[in-house]
């Protein structure tokens, strides 16, 4: 008695297979975003604006959500806000351990409260406390106060140019 294994046909997939997948062209964005702000700060001669440039990308690419038109736009328009909150609430109090402390705590809960109304701005709650955490990673550069969140902020604008 002879057990053979079932055999599977190896079909290549096609271009427009792989335009369709959902995966593949998420992860074509974001290199596209990736390189373009890259690109510029090496044009620009400003490698100190790289880390938060991707780093604001990244965590783009993180609350990015799947919807029609207006759901992105309003999606968008959310993960600016709360971006903008987190970036500056930790460039702002971030020498004064109490008011950090205080302010971290309150924007936490403010974030998870967010992701308590659904999936989407649960994802961008992560997101936006993802950046709390680059920025207070940034902190140690020593840069200008606008310059770090000003950057993580491009890179988020940076990737809602690559929807």
């Amino acid at each position: 008695m002879s057990f053979s294994l079932p055999r599977f046909p190896t079909v290549p997939l096609t271009l427009r297979e792989y335009w369709a997948n959902h995966r593949i062209n998420d992860s074509l964005r974001v290199l596209i975003a990736l390189m373009g702000v890259a690109l510029y700060a090496s044009y620009a001669g400003r490698t100190d604006i790289v880390t938060p440039l991707v780093l604001g990308v990244i965590a783009s690419a993180l609350a990015e959500v799947d919807d029609h038109f207006w759901g992105r736009v309003r999606a968008l328009g959310v993960t600016l806000v709360c971006f903008t909150v987190a970036a500056f609430s930790v460039e702002l109090l971030y020498d004064t351990p109490w008011l950090f402390a205080l302010g971290l705590t309150v924007s936490s809960f403010g974030f998870i409260m967010l992701g308590a109304i659904g999936e989407r701005y649960g994802t961008i709650a992560f997101a936006s406390l993802l950046l709390a955490v680059y920025t207070m990673l940034g902190m140690e550069q020593g840069s200008d106060m606008w310059l770090q969140p000003m950057m993580l902020l491009s890179g988020q604008s940076g990737m809602a140019f690559c929807r």
